[in-house]
């Protein structure tokens, strides 16, 4: 596992909310079940650790690097419409 996953891991609430599908809503469970979802928090209520950006373009995975922006500590590319998350620690 990379640092920047360990570290994610490491600071997600302990029983975060999580789902598969949010027309069903939320779930709140421990960090193991937590860390399965395809949606997790991954913020404490009382902390920030990680600043997220949504980038909804084709490309988004590298669109940090097209505007001179820091590289992120982990981006998550969705394969189907090439639109990511950047996540910052």
């Amino acid at each position: 596992m990379s640092a920047a996953l360990q570290y994610f891991e490491e600071n997600l609430p302990h029983r975060p909310y999580h789902t598969d599908d949010l027309a069903f809503g939320l779930r709140i469970s421990g960090k193991g079940r937590a860390l399965l979802a395809r949606y997790i928090q991954q913020n404490q209520p009382h902390a920030q650790f990680w600043l997220v950006f949504d980038v909804d373009r084709e490309g988004a995975a590298i669109d940090w690097s097209d505007r001179n922006a820091p590289a992120p500590n982990i981006t998550v590319k969705n394969p189907v419409n090439g639109h990511a998350h950047l996540l910052y620690a």
